[in-house]
Formats: C-alpha cells, sequence, structure tokens
C-alpha cells in the first residue's frame, strides 16, 4: 500500500547533493543536503486512500531509525520536503513486478520507492530497511533534481556526433552514455546507503558496494572506490569501462 510523505513549504530545487562538492566534508555530512524539516513528534508520514496503517506504522519506525543516523537525518528531511512515496509491498509483489531479488527499488515513472513489508516488519531487520530507503531515497532525490540530465544532454550530442540512431556507432554512443549515467546514478546511491550503514552499525557482505562506501567517507576517494566495485559487480553484466565521473 502507497504511503505518502506531506509535501512541505520548502521547494526541492536542483539537487546541490553531489559528493565531490567539498573533499573535505566529514564522513557524517551526507551527499543529499536540504532544508531541514521539522521532526517533532508527529507522524513523518501520512496515509493515502487505500493505505493500511500497519504500513503507515512500520514505514514511521523505519524512517524513525534512519533519523538516528546523522545522514540519514538529512535524507528523511529531504524526503519529506520532495513529497515522496513509499509504496509497501509483499515479497509476492516484488517477484510479480520483476524484482524478486531486490531489497528494494524506485520506480521513476511513479516516483515512488518499494519497500517489502516483510523487511519492514522484522524488528532485526529494521536499520537494514533504513539503509535501503537511503539508497533508494538518494534515487528519487537526483531524478527530482534532475542530477544527471546534463550527461543526457552531452549524450544526445555524442549520439548525434556518432551519426545517430540510425547508425552502429551511435547505438553504442546511446548504450555507453546509458551505462555510464546508471554508474553515477548507483554509485551516489551507494556512497549515501554506506554512510547510513556505518552510522546505524549495519554490516553487509564485503561485496556489497554499500560496504565499500560504509569503510569511507562522503568523498571523491570512497565515491571512486565504489565506481571501481560497481565495474566489478553484477551492475556491469556486458564488461563496460567508464572512467569516474561526477554529478
Amino acid at each position: 500500500m502507497t504511503v505518502a510523505m506531506p509535501a512541505l513549504q520548502q521547494t526541492l530545487g536542483a539537487c546541490s547533493c553531489t559528493p565531490v562538492q567539498s573533499p573535505t566534508q566529514s564522513p557524517t555530512q551526507s551527499p543529499v543536503q536540504g532544508t531541514q524539516a521539522a521532526a517533532g513528534a508527529q507522524s513523518i508520514t501520512s496515509l493515502v486512500p487505500g493505505s493500511l496503517q500497519s504500513d503507515q506504522t512500520l514505514v514511521d519506525q523505519a524512517l524513525s531509525t534512519l533519523r538516528t543516523s546523522a545522514t540519514g537525518s538529512q535524507v528523511v528531511d529531504r524526503l519529506l520536503a520532495s513529497g515522496a512515496k513509499i509504496n509497501v509491498i509483499s515479497d509476492s509483489e516484488f517477484a510479480a513486478l520483476g524484482q524478486g531479488d531486490s531489497y528494494a527499488f524506485y520506480d521513476p515513472t511513479k516516483d515512488t520507492m518499494f519497500l517489502r513489508r516483510s523487511d519492514l516488519a522484522d524488528p532485526s531487520k529494521r536499520a537494514f530497511a533504513a539503509v535501503a530507503i537511503a539508497h533508494e531515497g538518494t534515487h528519487l532525490l537526483d531524478d527530482v533534481g534532475k542530477v544527471t540530465d546534463p550527461m543526457a544532454t552531452r549524450i544526445t550530442n555524442q549520439v548525434i556526433a556518432a551519426g545517430g540512431l540510425e547508425t552502429a556507432a551511435g547505438i553504442e554512443a546511446r548504450n555507453q552514455g546509458a551505462f555510464e549515467v546508471m554508474m553515477v546514478k548507483e554509485a551516489r546511491a551507494f556512497l549515501m546507503a554506506g554512510q547510513v550503514a556505518r552510522e546505524l552499525g549495519v554490516s553487509l557482505p564485503t561485496a556489497d558496494p554499500t560496504s565499500v562506501a560504509a569503510a569511507g567517507g562522503n568523498d571523491r576517494t570512497t565515491y571512486a572506490k565504489v565506481w571501481e566495485r560497481l565495474l566489478q559487480s553484477n551492475y556491469n553484466k556486458q564488461g563496460r569501462t567508464a572512467a569516474v565521473q561526477f554529478a
């Protein structure tokens, strides 16, 4: 069921949340920066028609856990400001949507994050669910902030220069460009999730890019290490190469 966060008075402008703005950032400073929303005792989310009160409670608990992380608190504030939505669904619904192996995912066509009800309902996985929200929330915020739009413009020009999509070179320019956009988006999301994982004491497999990010700070060096891990992961099944890029 969908749980929507209320849009606040503040406007979420173009995201200035690159992890490379200041190489001297403290490890707990989030790459997703923005207006501080009132925390208070009020519920951080609001129900939309058709939602379950139990889902509301589960999301509130996960977001409250996320707020105990200095980095995660900034994420929650930005999500509040953007009016972000979270859809809580079952494991079978994850599978039906082709996301059976995912812990969570963000659908840009719906401007919505999808979380597993089973993870949210398990107290032992609540901190892990908070890390997942940090990851998918970064995708949502970057999408709203149009962080990769300049890359899209550059890629379009490269495709045209290569002869357009009627040519093999043009198609390859498009495919490589799409891969690089994905790499930037995932590197940013894993960098954020890693900061939250470290602050919440969540351990993940060493092969997970989140672990690489958790071992460092919100800086260029850690971002580059996450990038290299992604190149060696299932995110790069075609074995492409790509120099580190920052958005």
